[in-house]
């Protein structure tokens, strides 16, 4: 199920393409501030390019239309995936665009352990991203 704030909803997927186009849906719109996508899989695994869903022996693949930025937990971007205001977590644009290499720059893991993604686009002093974290 997309939870998207102020936008459409469709039922949950078990397939990567639905995971890409939520993103790319939130990403790409103007209305829409955040978003959470629920899916059917054994594990989840999402990079700054493409997200991958496995089920059984089975994976599947799908690009994202742009660059993401994935966003491990415990992290100041995930409290800003969580709806924090990036001038209350960041003192610099360097530190937020630091932030966002960084976590670009990690190597994707499987993660089994979730059913649901979040999605933000954040746009700060010239920066923009679109964050999604599980």
């Amino acid at each position: 199920m997309v939870g998207l704030m102020d936008g459409p909803r469709s039922d949950t997927t078990t397939s990567a393409a639905g995971v890409a186009s939520a993103v790319d849906t939130v990403a790409a719109s103007p209305q829409v501030s955040a978003g959470t996508y629920t899916f059917s899989a054994d594990a989840v695994r999402i990079g700054p390019e493409a997200v991958a869903l496995r089920r059984a022996k089975t994976v599947t693949n799908e690009r994202f239309d742009d660059r993401i930025t994935p966003v491990p937990s415990g992290t100041l971007l995930w409290e800003l995936l969580c709806g924090a205001r990036p001038d209350h977590l960041f003192d610099t644009v360097d530190e937020f665009e630091h932030a966002i290499d960084r976590a670009q720059a990690r190597e994707p893991e499987w993660r089994t352990d979730v059913e649901t993604i979040r999605i933000r686009p954040v746009r700060w002093r010239g920066i923009e991203t679109t964050l999604v974290g599980t």
